[in-house]
Formats: structure tokens, C-alpha cells, sequence
């Protein structure tokens, strides 16, 4: 499960983040910045009210998924790259339970196809086999995710 979900959020290389995907830009692009800070904020400030005094917004990150796998705060984390590139040095992000989906993960199998030559598994003749993937519908948790991205003035 730990696999299928670090696929889905981007953990492998080369895939990008789901905040580089949902980003939205806001007026013209920054230059990136060396540093760049991240702080919790409530959801719904960030929604209705997201201005803040001394710094433009760069741009918007919204998805609902799973809860990231690594702490978004982590100054080397998916979050944090993405925000330095884009120019912002603080991120305002609120995280809030968006309830349930259902989704497919697959499951690696192996199946014997036929019996050993002689029936008899004791004589060195294995059954043959082969390897099936078995789709399991499984109930997550999904969280929506809201991040503005800051340029502080000065």
C-alpha cells in the first residue's frame, strides 16, 4: 500500500508534486529565492482571506488527496523545493479532513497453473506458476490541501 500511495504523491523521481501540479500562478513570475518558510494557517483563512500585509502572492497550490507522505514543513521536502523555484520565500498551508474515497491497489499473487509432471511435488517437479496482479478496493482518508505562496517585500 506504502508503494502505491508514494506513487500517487509523487515520491518516485521524475513525478512531479501534487503542489507543482495544482499550481496556480498569481500575477508576474518571481526570480526563485534562496529560502523559503512554511507555516501552519487555518483553511479557512487562506480561502477568505489570503492577502497579507508586506507580501505579494506568487501563486496557489489546492488539491484533495492522501496526507503527504513527508512533513510538508521540511525545508528539503516536495513543498518547499517548489516554492523556492516559484520565487516564494513563506508558504501559509492549511490541511483539513475532506472524509473518504475508495480506491484500487493491486496486490502481487502467485498462482500455480497446473500440477507437477508426475503429481508429485516430492519427486522435484513443482507446479508451474505464474504472477497475477489482484485489484482490492480499499477505503483512505483524503485531506484537502491549500498552500498560498508568499514574496515578502524588503
Amino acid at each position: 500500500m506504502g508503494a502505491v500511495l508514494c506513487g500517487l504523491m509523487g515520491c518516485a523521481s521524475g513525478v512531479e508534486s501534487p503542489w507543482a501540479l495544482s499550481f496556480e500562478p498569481a500575477g508576474k513570475s518571481q526570480p526563485p529565492s534562496d529560502t523559503v518558510r512554511i507555516v501552519p494557517a487555518p483553511i479557512e483563512t487562506l480561502e477568505t482571506n489570503p492577502e497579507m500585509e508586506g507580501a505579494t502572492i506568487v501563486g496557489t497550490s489546492h488539491f484533495t488527496d492522501v496526507r503527504q507522505d513527508t512533513d510538508p514543513s521540511d525545508p528539503s521536502g516536495p513543498l518547499a523545493k517548489m516554492a523556492r523555484a516559484k520565487g516564494a520565500t513563506l508558504v501559509r498551508l492549511g490541511i483539513r479532513p475532506a472524509g473518504t474515497e475508495t480506491r484500487t491497489e493491486y496486490v502481487r499473487t502467485t498462482i500455480p497453473e497446473t500440477a507437477p509432471p508426475s503429481g508429485n511435488i516430492a519427486r522435484g517437479h513443482p507446479p508451474s506458476t505464474r504472477n497475477e496482479q489482484i485489484p482490492i478496493d480499499v477505503k483512505v482518508d483524503v485531506f484537502e490541501h491549500l498552500a498560498v505562496f508568499y514574496r515578502e517585500n524588503g
